[in-house]
């Protein structure tokens, strides 16, 4: 294709005569990829810009898009580069349809519920990337358009019809999905994370709002009734349906649990739908009828809903029962209405203590670290302070800032291999260990560096030297 009909006429300010008739071959926004007759678009991040790399692009046959200085000249450069990968692989989100879910907490639960129930299905999230036939590990949640175009063509090309895709706020803000054509939004919550990054909770809530504002307007909105910012979301006027445990067009209820599981009845209209669902947790019950609403609104039955959901294998480091003696449980929360969740759930059904292994990222939002130290010390008998993901920071003050909302009884283990196995070690019969924050992450990011660490492997490996 020539540059002309890759980017949009309107954003089109110069095309250099020697340009004009370059078949282009590949497109990119990383100077090391370039190669002759790729275009390569000069976006400002966070931390480069991609306009000081021109000079090195030109003599490799590079085509420079910019929004100044030499080569193609766009008035939007990243909405350019965007649509440019949209046409060059030929427009694959027009045919798949697409729903993005969005939120604090749950995205990963929700995608990979509807994943399930309308599989084989394609899925873009946090834990991984499905694209018809492999299954490969997630570098981030939303990745940037350059892998997201050819991982919709070859979800359509391996004849699928739907991809459930979590949309952060990070993607939101740098325009990851920009040119996107959802045929859905589903949002699940809103609550402190990522300040470090949006600067305060109305940027971050404003930021999650877009999503919603800008869906085509054919598209359909699932919003939980109960959330201040979901409200706000429940008033675009476009197909909606909203859920929530008391309020919503679909309602759910806990009869009873088990660390196997919940049973559960959803209410929809008349309609009593009981069912057990391999998962714990109020807040899991809010991700399954976030599924149910957005099953429902894409005209699945009940009965196809029921077969596929009690058959659910969960998601790899979202409340995962890694052991029953002692009962241990490995996720993801790394927030404090998170661990409020898993810890609350845990509460409901389990008799004995509750361990808790948990620490706080670095050079994230420090604000948050004490109300987590609060939460978890509130709801938990023993509270196990580590390290998780220091990066730039010294762990021992990352503890710190915990500590100053910790109280009752608790201990300073620095090493996350050793505070694994001191839970393990003082855990009596039917006590349960719940190890917090890293989830399905497989490494320690630290000073710059990321060191193979898989909490289910430590528990494997202390288990089997207490031969327990």
């Amino acid at each position: 294709m020539f540059i002309r009909e890759l980017i949009p006429e309107e954003l089109i300010i110069k095309i250099p005569e020697n340009y004009e008739r370059i078949h282009v071959k590949g497109i990119t926004r990383d100077s090391r990829k370039v190669k002759k007759d790729y275009m390569f678009f000069a976006i400002k991040g966070t931390q480069f810009d991609g306009h000081d790399f021109v000079g090195q692009v030109i003599p490799l046959g590079g085509i420079p898009v910019v929004e100044r200085g030499e080569g193609v000249v766009v008035r939007d450069v990243r909405k350019a580069y965007a649509l440019s990968l949209k046409r060059f692989y030929g427009e694959p989100d027009n045919k798949l349809k697409i729903i993005g879910i969005t939120g604090t907490n749950g995205k990963s639960t929700v995608a990979y519920l509807l994943n399930w129930i309308f599989f084989p299905s394609g899925l873009v999230g946090t834990v991984q990337y499905f694209d018809g036939k492999e299954w490969q590990q997630a570098e981030r949640t939303t990745p940037d358009s350059e892998e997201l175009y050819p991982l919709f063509k070859k979800m359509l090309d391996r004849g699928l019809s739907y991809c459930f895709m979590e949309v952060s706020s990070h993607a939101i803000t740098q325009r990851r999905i920009e040119g996107i054509e959802f045929a859905g939004g589903v949002f699940t919550n809103i609550s402190r994370d990522h300040l470090d990054y949006h600067g305060t909770m109305e940027e971050y809530m404003k930021t999650k709002l877009s999503f919603f504002h800008n869906l085509p307007e054919e598209s359909f909105i699932v919003y939980n009734k109960e959330d201040p910012l979901g409200r706000e979301i429940g008033k675009l006027h476009r197909k909606k349906v909203s859920y929530g445990i008391l309020q919503g067009m679909i309602r759910g209820e806990i009869v009873y649990s088990h660390y196997k599981g919940m049973r559960v009845k959803i209410f929809h209209n008349s309609i009593e739908l009981p069912l057990h669902f391999p998962m714990v947790g109020e807040h899991n019950l809010k991700n399954l009828l976030a599924a149910y609403a957005t099953s429902t609104i894409m005209g699945v039955d009940n009965k196809s809903f029921i077969e596929r959901v009690e058959k659910f294998p969960g998601v790899r480091g979202r409340m995962e029962l890694v052991s029953t003696e002692p009962y241990i449980y490995i996720d993801y929360a790394h927030t404090p209405d998170a661990l409020f969740n898993i810890l609350k759930s845990v509460r409901y059904f389990h008799k004995g203590r509750i361990i808790t292994v948990f620490g706080a990222g670095g050079d994230r939002d420090k604000e948050k670290r004490p109300e987590m130290g609060r939460i978890v010390s509130s709801f938990s008998d023993i509270s196990i302070v580590t390290s998780d993901n220091p990066r730039s920071e010294p762990p021992e003050k990352i503890i710190d800032d915990i500590l100053r909302g910790i109280k009752g009884e608790y201990m300073v283990v620095v090493n996350r291999f050793d505070a694994i196995k001191k839970a393990i070690s003082i855990a009596k019969k039917n006590d349960v260990i719940i190890i917090a924050g890293k989830g399905h992450e497989t490494y320690q990011e630290i000073k710059g560096k990321k060191i193979h660490f898989d909490d289910r492997e430590v528990v494997k490996e202390v288990l089997g030297v207490q031969d327990r």
